[in-house]
This record gives structure tokens, C-alpha cells and sequence, in this order.
């Protein structure tokens, strides 16, 4: 990997496990039962200083960041992973012809011993 793709992919990591931890953080603001968020004078429900709707919107648009970062992930090492996937399908079906073979000759190895 060049100096400048890895620099690439270090950031887009970087961004999409931020945007994972606010998501998630945010997301657990939700689980929150509505009787617990503390009403401000205004009847805005708050939880940690910031309005429900905030908190809405902050989980959202990381979402949509971590969304991002994972598609420019997969886009950045798609070639890499398309290269294992067939070297990993090869020797997954070598093995299994190798298994067939060998139960195969086997099988005919017990029928002549029987014979």
C-alpha cells in the first residue's frame, strides 16, 4: 500500500469509528425511558445539557458518516478483498474435492478388501 493510501485509509477509519461512537452513544440516549429526561423551563426533554431532538440529529448524521466511511472502506480495499475471497473459496474447495477423493478410493479400497 502507497504512503498516501495508507494515510487515506487511516483517516477514513479514523472518521468512521468516530462517527460509530457518537452514533452509538446517542443511540443509547434512546433507550432512555421518557420519564427519566429531566424538562427544562421550556418542557424540552434533556439528557447531558442537550434537547432530545439534538440528540436525534447527532445520531443520525453519524450514522450517515459511518454509513460513508465504511462504503470508502470497502471501495478502498475491494480489490484486496475480492483477491481473498477467490483464494479463500479455492482452497475451500480443493479441500472439499480432496475430502470426496479420498472417501472415494477409500470406499473402493474396502469393497476390494471384501471381495
Amino acid at each position: 500500500m502507497k504512503h498516501g493510501q495508507a494515510r487515506l485509509n487511516y483517516w477514513i477509519d479514523v472518521v468512521t469509528g468516530l462517527g460509530f461512537l457518537a452514533s452509538a452513544v446517542s443511540g443509547l440516549v434512546f433507550l432512555i425511558p421518557f420519564d427519566w429526561l429531566s424538562l427544562h423551563n421550556d418542557g424540552i426533554p434533556r439528557v447531558m445539557g442537550l434537547d432530545y431532538q439534538l440528540w436525534s440529529g447527532l445520531h443520525t448524521w453519524t450514522s450517515l458518516i459511518m454509513i460513508v466511511g465504511v462504503a470508502a472502506h470497502l471501495g478502498l480495499h475491494w480489490k484486496w478483498m475480492v483477491k481473498m475471497t477467490r483464494v479463500l473459496l479455492k482452497q475451500i474447495f480443493m479441500e472439499s474435492s480432496a475430502i470426496q477423493t479420498d472417501d472415494i478410493i477409500s470406499n473402493r479400497i474396502h469393497l476390494i478388501q471384501k471381495s
